[in-house]
């Protein structure tokens, strides 16, 4: 399967450093607007087998430009690729965060990890040599990453995806995919 991963456009929440985590929508800045009609334009001539995309908001307004160059493509939206739930820290600055006193109902790495294991495969099942897109997170294209390289988050803290950037993966059923791109923003 051919996966295009990319990632949501700027939010309001990133300008003002908030953790907005997989419970809270968040909603595109002007430049995140931008920045989606650019992808947008930027995966016009691609030919997607299907799209999944988390369903919070910030994915939806991104796949919403999108979706204007692949109306008939059908889209699944997985509850699986929402953002790294951030506990009781959501909707905080992250400066007020405390480093040294984590919420315990913050989300783990290996918990995320798995999360992101189960999106990639339910796409692969249903499309294991079809042309995939999904829309997604910073955090939960890191794990999908990681799943992908076969190694632990911690291990792959130089893994940079910025708004709207393009990765491009194969993947197969021996695990012996490949990497095409990482967090291109040609468009940009």
């Amino acid at each position: 399967m051919k996966l295009i991963l990319v990632r949501h456009g700027e939010t309001l929440g990133n300008i003002a450093q908030i953790h907005e985590g997989g419970t809270i929508g968040g909603k595109l800045s002007i430049r995140g607007k931008e920045q989606a009609k650019r992808l947008a334009k930027r995966l016009k001539d691609d030919k997607f087998d299907a799209i999944f995309s988390s369903p919070l908001n910030r994915a939806k307004q991104t796949l919403k430009e999108i979706k204007k160059y692949h109306k008939n493509t059908p889209i699944t939206f997985l509850k699986e690729m929402r953002e790294l739930d951030r506990g009781d820290w959501a909707g905080k600055k992250i400066s007020e965060c405390d480093l040294s006193n984590l919420p315990k109902n913050l989300e783990t790495y290996p918990e995320l990890k798995k999360r992101a294991k189960k999106a990639l495969d339910i796409a692969y099942k249903e499309y294991p040599t079809g042309t995939v897109l999904f829309v997604a997170h910073g955090w939960f294209n890191k794990a999908l990453y990681s799943n992908i390289i076969e190694k632990d988050m911690e291990e792959i803290k130089d893994f940079r995806n910025d708004n709207t950037a393009v990765n491009i993966f194969e993947i197969f059923e021996d695990r012996k995919h490949k990497i095409h791109l990482i967090n291109c923003t040609k468009h940009l």
